[in-house]
Formats: structure tokens, sequence, C-alpha cells
């Protein structure tokens, strides 16, 4: 993992520019992970794992972060213009410590 600086997690949630950039890092590190069961769906909407990556490497953070089930996660959405026409590809994305990401969902949203 390259020099990616640690995020106290505590109640609070994180800076926002601190983890969008941890994401970006661990995406590119491939420290990531997800439920192949949990993107059949993605498939049957034209979304394909190359969509997802893109998204996580190099999307922006949008909306709330919220805890996750554990302590030490936050739950939070990523988003990015994809494809040709461009549409708005979103990946639930769920941080774990600062070690690694777990995908649980991704749609497309409007524009």
């Amino acid at each position: 993992m390259s020099a990616a600086a640690v995020i106290p997690f505590s109640g609070r949630p994180p800076d926002r520019g601190k983890l969008e950039k941890l994401i970006h890092e661990l995406a590119m590190d491939g420290a990531f992970s997800f439920q192949s069961q949990a993107f059949d769906k993605c498939l049957d909407d034209g979304i394909d794992i190359h969509d997802v990556l893109q998204v996580i490497a190099h999307g922006a953070l949008r909306g709330r972060i919220d805890p996750g089930v554990v302590d030490g996660e936050w739950r939070c959405k990523m988003v990015s213009k994809i494809g040709s026409p461009q549409r708005l590809l979103s990946v639930t994305t769920i941080v774990i410590g600062d070690v690694h990401l777990f995908l649980a969902s991704a749609e497309w949203e409007e524009i």
C-alpha cells in the first residue's frame, strides 16, 4: 500500500477529502473485495466490475458518511460519470479501517 495517512476512526465521520483519497489509494492497490452475487444484478443493468473499479479509483465521495456495522468501518458512496453517453455510476463502499474496501453494490443514478 502507498503511504496512506492513517485516519483515526472515532465516533465522528472522517474528513471527506482524506477518506476519498484513502479510497482511491486502496482501490489502486487492489485492497478491495465484493460478493459476486451482489453484482449479479449489475450485469443485467450493464455495469461490469471494470466500471466499478473506475469509480472507486477515480470517483468522488458523495452524500453521507455513515458508521459501518463494526467499529472502524465507514459506509459511503463513490460516484463517477461512466461510458458514452455518460451516465452516473454510484458504488456503495464500506471502508474497513485504513486497509480494505468492501464494495457492497453499484447502480446507475440520474444525472
